[in-house]
């Protein structure tokens, strides 16, 4: 039995209090089945949000202790509600450290058998050329 069956008496005014939870599942909570984008960008434009896909390549995050996180490839929607903005970026990320890719520390730890410590430090100071950090690393 539906929600929207459940509990009806033949009342009407028992009716819109079914009716209208029923809707709301349907069309705000997302996963709960067939969402009409049309009918959504309505809902929105009613409620005063604002919506905008905003053309971006990489996103990078800069963190209070000198890392970063980069999202590439990344996809941005801007949101504007009651004269705020918010920023919706999704993609994969990847945590960087001082501006080194993890990735780039993993390669030169495997390469040379050094603790992470060390690789970052052999990056750091052969300004994050992975071939100089080896070659310092393995003299």
């Amino acid at each position: 039995m539906s929600k929207l069956n459940r509990g009806y008496n033949g009342d009407k005014s028992n009716l819109r209090k079914l009716f209208i939870p029923f809707i709301l599942d349907k069309v705000m909570i997302p996963g709960l089945g067939g969402i009409d984008p049309r009918k959504m960008q309505q809902i929105m434009k009613q409620m005063g949000i604002k919506q905008e896909s905003v053309d971006v390549v990489r996103v990078i995050m800069e963190k209070l202790d000198g890392g970063r996180i980069v999202v590439e490839p990344a996809h941005v929607e801007k949101i504007s509600m009651n004269g705020q903005e918010s920023w919706q970026v999704s993609g994969e990320a990847r945590d960087e450290e001082g501006g080194l890719s993890d990735d780039d520390v993993l390669l030169v730890m495997d390469k040379t058998g050094v603790e992470r410590e060390k690789a970052l430090e052999a990056l750091e100071n052969s300004n994050g050329d992975i071939a100089s950090a080896i070659e310092l690393l393995t003299r």
